[in-house]
């Protein structure tokens, strides 16, 4: 294969790689924000706000 030719492989797994890293990036946020949600409505029902009153 030409130069080109690996040159275009290499660019290709360059790019899935990203996405790859992008998604993994995208669903650790998520869990995050869902952990900090859980956090925040434990201390809400700790604290007797009311939040979690209303819960």
């Amino acid at each position: 294969m030409s130069f080109f030719g690996w040159a275009m492989v290499f660019l290709g797994l360059f790019i899935l790689a990203g996405a790859v890293a992008a998604l993994l990036v995208i669903r650790l946020w998520r869990t995050v924000k869902a952990l900090l949600r859980d956090v925040a409505d434990l201390a809400a029902r700790l604290t007797g706000s009311a939040a979690g009153d209303r819960a």
